[in-house]
Formats: structure tokens, sequence, C-alpha cells
């Protein structure tokens, strides 16, 4: 019977390295716990139009504020071509973010051979 493969070229058997695996993917999905925290926790600020809009996001992709100039409200198109603006610079900026944190949180995982984690 040929023998399985594992993470680092090991040879996967019955009971104590399969029981290896199990505790590995328990580690992983504690720890992917612990990233979705730290995403609902860090927060990005990005603003559009030399500072008229500003949009606080959190890293789960929660609107915390947003913040703009009055008068530019008075014109509709110029408020929202603004807005899309700022909006479209925070998720960039979540997404740049979220790979950091996930890059950080999880490179234990990358260097078993997991690699394309989720972000």
């Amino acid at each position: 019977m040929k023998k399985m493969k594992g993470f680092g070229g090991r040879s996967l058997r019955k009971g104590n390295d399969m029981k290896s695996l199990m505790k590995l993917q328990e580690e992983f999905q504690r720890k992917m716990e612990e990233v979705e925290k730290m995403y609902s926790e860090e927060t990005v600020e990005a603003s559009a139009g030399g500072g008229a809009v500003k949009i606080t996001m959190k890293c789960d992709y929660s609107v915390e504020e947003i913040e703009f100039d009055e008068d530019l409200a008075s014109d509709k198109e110029m408020f929202k071509d603004i807005l899309i603006a700022a909006f479209n610079e925070a998720l960039k900026l979540v997404e740049e973010k979220r790979k950091e944190i996930a890059e950080r949180e999880l490179s234990i995982f990358g260097q078993l051979g997991l690699g394309g984690l989720p972000m």
C-alpha cells in the first residue's frame, strides 16, 4: 500500500500522524477565529476630494463613520462621485490591512505548506 504524503513530505500513517493532522486543523481554525476578531477591531481611514469626504471602516467591512463637507452636499453628482471614490479607497485599504494581518498571524501555516490562505 502506498503511503500518503502529508505536510513537509512526511508520510501520513494511521494513528499519531492523523491525530497530529487533526490537531493542526483545530489550531488553524482557532487562529482563523482570532484573525477574524482582529479584523473586527482594526480600522482604516480613507478620504477623497481633498478631504471633503472621509470614511472610517473596520477591516470586517463595516463602516464606522462618514464625514463630509456640508457644502459638498449641494452638488449631488460631485458628492456621489467623491463618496464613491472614498469608499473605493477605504475598501482598498481594508484589503491591504487584512492581507497584512493574515500574513503576520498565519505565517506559521504558510511555512507548513498551506498556501492560498483566505484573507
